[in-house]
């Protein structure tokens, strides 16, 4: 191995999140690993240990670096907050059967999940990760989604998602 390559997880990485200052990962393992951007070499500076016990498929970060939603392959996403650097659990989000893939809002509050069905969910993390959205799809896969979120007026929210998905999966 080159003298400037490191091995940040021992298995695939599926999922990437980049922060202004730390890149997140995720893998087929248990740990999400935090690597500082602040030096050259990209150091180890966090291992969550035991994030996800079967693995963690997808982690998405808000705009300004202070929250982040991970999804495991046992089904359940996590919400994390970084404080001075360091991040811990904040959360767990319910109602997410079989969600595959998640985009987080750039100010963090709003998550979106596509499950493997194709159904579609938002949830408002800063009212206790209340489920505020539900579309239901013609039941194809969602490999990915993106969030975008434009404030109407102080009572009117709107939501633009787009979703991939796959097409052997739609097909059949």
């Amino acid at each position: 191995m080159p003298a400037n390559r490191c091995t940040a997880h021992p298995t695939d990485i599926f999922s990437l999140a980049v922060t202004n200052k730390q890149i997140l990962s995720a893998s087929g393992v248990s740990a999400l690993k935090v690597h500082s951007t602040a030096d050259p070499d990209f150091p180890l500076v966090q291992s969550i240990d035991e994030a996800h016990k079967l693995g963690c498929h997808h982690v998405v970060t808000d705009g300004n670096g202070s929250r982040s939603v991970s999804v495991g392959f046992g089904g359940e996403i996590r919400v994390w907050s970084c404080h001075d650097g360091n991040w811990s659990e904040n959360k767990t989000v319910s109602g997410s059967t079989g969600v595959w893939a998640i985009a987080l809002s750039g100010d963090g509050q709003y998550l979106a999940g596509v499950s493997q069905d194709g159904h579609i969910r938002v949830w408002d993390l800063d009212a206790n990760g209340e489920q505020i959205r539900y579309y239901e799809t013609k039941g194809s896969f969602g490999t990915c989604i993106d969030l975008v979120t434009c404030l109407l007026s102080f009572s009117s929210l709107s939501v633009a998602l787009t979703v991939s998905y796959s097409q052997q999966m739609a097909a059949s």
